[in-house]
């Protein structure tokens, strides 16, 4: 095995290892110190562990990858020109935290696990095939740029997470809210478009001779730009057209909160209540009631 290959593999179980360790304290503290977390499904206390975790990942990758961008240099094809480690490093670090949310996702079979298995199997390969196959230096620019697109994902969980304790109907949560769809629209709608362009402008073009590393690039980039524009469009600019007309606390038509594919791509602009719980206790998500 090549030492850059060994280096990565130990990296990425490396991350995985750190994933778990988080994940089970983000499980241990939540039980502890948030009191709606305890009266949780089982579903909704792994998709509230995922989130902790994929917030702490977005963080980590878009400060380290834009870092790595900006101080490193292209030459005319797109090829670096200075040294690459510090960013195949955070790949591996990357592949780490799909590989252990995988897991997550079947284990706990949060909602709409099956669509999330397929982003994180689609989003995983071509940086699986970069670290460990050689010769795929013309993917380096494009998968640089395209882990940046978890930019969105900071606002969008903290959105989350605020209709979740009962803050769905304060100033807090409509600026997050909105946020979300503006960082949304960047990162998710312009920037997957931007390298799909890209791809077939310059890459495609010049990378006949090999096939292994483009063509399954190619094709999750596509599909990842589909679905995020995908989102935006039939997801988000709904729901915040509706919340944009009428106000948050008017909107109590949801009587159950459920997890569906609008408070898991997105949270619902309405606010959210639930009664059955395992301790018998009624549940207010998105609203200010104790």
């Amino acid at each position: 095995m090549m030492p850059a290959v060994a280096l990565n593999l130990a990296l990425l179980l490396l991350s995985m290892a750190l994933w778990t360790a988080l994940f089970v304290a983000g499980s241990r503290l939540s039980a502890r110190y948030v009191p709606v977390y305890r009266d949780f499904s089982k579903a909704e206390q792994g998709d509230w562990c995922s989130r902790v975790n994929s917030t702490i990942h977005a963080v980590i990758i878009v400060v380290g990858m834009l870092t790595t961008v900006l101080r490193q240099q292209w030459d005319e094809d797109l090829m670096p020109l200075r040294s690459t480690t510090a960013a195949t490093a955070l790949f591996s670090f990357s592949c780490g935290y799909f590989l252990f949310d995988l897991y997550v996702l079947v284990r706990w079979q949060v909602p709409l696990w099956r669509v999330f298995v397929i982003h994180h199997i689609v989003a995983a390969v071509p940086y699986l095939i970069y670290n460990f196959h050689a010769g795929c230096g013309m993917d380096f620019y494009l998968l640089s740029l395209f882990l940046l697109v978890e930019l969105a994902v900071i606002p969008l969980n903290i959105t989350t997470f605020l209709e979740q304790l009962g803050y769905g109907k304060t100033p807090v949560h409509q600026l997050f809210f909105f946020s979300t769809y503006v960082f949304w629209f960047g990162a998710r709608v312009v920037l997957p478009l931007y390298n799909v362009y890209v791809l077939w402008e310059r890459i495609i073009p010049e990378s006949s001779d090999a096939p292994f590393c483009v063509i399954p690039a190619a094709v999750c980039g596509h599909l990842i730009a589909a679905f995020c524009v995908g989102v935006f469009v039939f997801v988000w600019t709904p729901d915040v057209l509706a919340k944009w007309r009428a106000p948050v606390i008017q909107l109590d038509e949801y009587s159950d909160y459920e997890l569906t594919l609008r408070t898991n791509i997105t949270p619902r602009a309405s606010p959210l209540t639930a009664s059955n719980t395992k301790s018998g206790s009624k549940r207010n998500y998105g609203t200010l009631d104790p």
